[in-house]
């Protein structure tokens, strides 16, 4: 059954320290498999602070299944930041879909402009990884990060 599985980062709530709040940071979520992804596992990755737009987001994989299933799409999670009900969460495209990276291990740069193009809000979002073909022979070990540079909002943009 799917869950909503989530990065350490996520977890211990790790928030982002700049000196003055107006530079710009790097957020890193680090996920250990502890048992096998099927198909609409989301991952919560990092929590994207309120007021901070990305500038770049790459996500890196060891070998996720030992065939060659496994999909992947990366996007802004719907929902409460740390919620772990999966009825309340779905994951969006705005960073990537359909990427077979984690079929033998690799590296996806954002490719869709949405996550670019994102506004600011006022609360805090996740950003986050669904499995939308389960993978043949999952790993239950592999690591996934998405390392995301994000800026203050500037002059409403």
């Amino acid at each position: 059954m799917a869950a909503v599985l989530q990065s350490r980062q996520v977890k211990n709530n790790n928030a982002p320290l700049t000196a003055d709040g107006a530079e710009p940071v790097i957020l890193t979520g680090t996920l250990t498999l502890t048992a096998a992804l099927v198909v609409n596992d989301l991952l919560e990755m990092v929590i994207l602070p309120a007021g901070y737009v990305p500038v770049d987001v790459v996500v890196a994989t060891e070998d996720l299944d030992s065939g060659a299933a496994v999909v992947l799409k990366a996007g802004v999670m719907a929902g409460t930041p740390r919620d772990t009900v999966l009825a309340n969460r779905t994951t969006g495209a705005e960073i990537f879909t359909g990427k077979t990276i984690g079929q033998t291990g690799g590296v996806q740069r954002a490719d869709v402009a949405d996550i670019f193009l994102l506004a600011p809000s006022t609360s805090d979002r996740s950003l986050g990884i669904q499995v939308t073909t389960a993978p043949g022979t999952s790993s239950t070990t592999a690591k996934i990060r998405m390392v995301v540079t994000a800026r203050p909002q500037l002059h409403g943009e």
